[in-house]
């Protein structure tokens, strides 16, 4: 049985929109922006600082990846009446894969690994940021 491993962090940037995440060029493609490659990098160097004196995860076993991130504000301003919509557009799905190879990265475990993922949208408008706890499955919880 392998030792339980759990590797928390809190982020203090967001990844860029959808929208602004990658740029098409006629020579090579899709590719990510400048401002997605910056939000990498930043959170590559964060979360390395973070995990540097933790366990290291196994390249073998299973990891559930849990994400919160809590925006500034989520609800839409003047809702019902004037916005058609209660919250804000900020769809966290389009963050998660971003995140994801950021995480893999730090840790060197594909995200391959991950078989759960769990993600959170919530309010702090004092504190906005994303915490990222990546932990190991147990074999006996996913496999049956």
């Amino acid at each position: 049985m392998t030792e339980p491993l759990k590797l928390v962090a809190t982020l203090f940037e967001f990844p860029p929109s959808a929208n602004r995440l990658y740029i098409r060029t006629r020579r090579v493609g899709t590719i990510l922006s400048k401002e997605a490659r910056k939000f990498k990098a930043d959170a590559l160097i964060q979360l390395t600082k973070e995990w540097l004196f933790s366990a290291k995860p196994g390249r073998d076993e299973a990891y559930r990846l849990t994400l919160q991130f809590y925006f500034p504000k989520i609800e839409t301003s003047g809702w019902p009446k004037k916005a058609k919509s209660r919250f804000v557009k900020r769809d966290v799905s389009n963050l998660i894969k971003v995140l994801e190879d950021v995480i893999a990265q730090a840790t060197g475990v594909d995200d391959s690994n991950t078989l759960e993922v769990c993600v959170f949208k919530r309010v702090d408008k004092a504190n906005p940021r994303i915490e990222i706890t990546f932990e190991n499955i147990p074999e006996e919880e996913w496999k049956s």
